[in-house]
């Protein structure tokens, strides 16, 4: 939601949601930082929900996309892959914990969990370097501020700076 919030705070800057299976609560996402001026929420099902992605993808002003594709095929993910490099637009596919084992061509994948005590258990299915094997143990309810951000060339260093300040700051 903090990304959400530093998007969606730039007048220029959409933030787009495709097929969420619930209406977004918007006070929640207010209380988030969201300007709510600023999000797009697009109802769409099966193959009209991957095509307005698409669409989403090769369009100007867009800063992220939240998108709901329960059951894309591995065809439509690679396309959309390809379009989300081009676009550098922030980029988030939610599927099924079912989907867990289907193919993927996400450089990143995470799985979430509900806990006992209110915490979640992050499990990373796939990403670039090595694996871990053992779930990582959050609790939303505290959660740890950002101290750094390692820049890439793809990621602007201002930007990089911006997001290891405290919220509040």
């Amino acid at each position: 939601m903090p990304a959400l919030a530093r998007i969606s705070a730039d007048e220029l800057a959409w933030v787009v949601c495709v097929a969420p299976p619930q209406q977004p609560y918007a006070p929640a996402w207010a209380a988030a930082g969201v300007d709510l001026s600023r999000l797009l929420i697009t109802r769409a099902s099966g193959g009209d929900a991957a095509w307005a992605c698409a669409r989403v993808l090769d369009t100007e002003g867009v800063g992220a996309l939240l998108a709901w594709l329960p059951s894309a095929d591995a065809g439509t993910l690679r396309r959309l892959q390809l379009l989300a490099e081009r676009s550098r637009i922030l980029v988030f596919l939610l599927r099924p914990a079912t989907a867990a084992a289907a193919a993927s061509p996400a450089p990143l994948r995470i799985g979430l969990e509900a806990c006992s005590g209110g915490r979640l258990s992050l499990r990373l299915l796939k990403r670039r370097g090595g694996a871990r094997a053992q779930p990582i143990d959050l609790d939303p309810a505290r959660p740890a501020l950002l101290r750094h951000v390692v820049a890439s060339p793809d990621f602007p260093s201002t930007a990089a700076r911006n997001l290891s300040e405290p919220a509040n700051a």
